[in-house]
């Protein structure tokens, strides 16, 4: 039995918007490059929405849902509670595994202080949208540091501008 770390990828605009009407508010290339690099050969977890929002099941990835009304198949593992999941996990032999959204699976992970690690995309943007994240609610980015920090400019393959932070927990200081 191992202790897997959990790492959070999302994107959001500057009002904390991941998506509208189950898809992504932006065309943003070489965000997609960076999420299928840093993910490849691990488990995504996520809720049934984002689920449905994907183009298919992404190569070389296992899809863990969490959803008490799908039903899981050889291409998805289906688990009803964030526990099912993580004692699903235990027993693997992934180091790591990657909470992709949506919101409320996001508030429910970090709800818990379950994230190792995050790694944010903020696009430089105002949009509409049904899917909202308060990155310092519901992330408490008070109690992150960003240790790597990628800046992409808005180009012919990329909408907007965005910036690709890494967070990783503040050290807790005892005197």
């Amino acid at each position: 039995m191992q202790n897997i770390k959990l790492k959070l990828i999302i994107a959001v605009d500057k009002n904390g918007v991941m998506g509208d009407k189950n898809k992504l508010p932006w065309k943003l290339s070489d965000d997609l490059k960076q999420f299928k690099q840093e993910t490849l050969n691990s488990p995504l977890i996520m809720g049934s929405n984002t689920f449905k929002s994907l183009p298919g099941i992404l190569p070389n990835r296992e899809h863990i849902v969490l959803s008490k009304s799908m039903e899981g198949n050889k291409n998805v593992s289906v688990f009803t509670s964030i526990k099912n999941v993580m004692d699903y996990l235990e027993d693997t032999e992934y180091k790591h595994a990657f909470v992709i959204g949506g919101a409320d699976v996001v508030k429910q992970f970090s709800h818990f202080n379950m994230f190792d690690e995050m790694i944010i995309t903020h696009v430089n943007c105002k949009l509409k949208g049904d899917t909202i994240l308060d990155l310092d609610e519901d992330l408490k980015l008070e109690n992150w540091d960003i240790y790597r920090q990628t800046s992409y400019e808005k180009s012919e393959k990329n909408q907007y501008d965005f910036v690709v932070n890494r967070y990783v927990k503040k050290k807790k200081r005892f005197y």
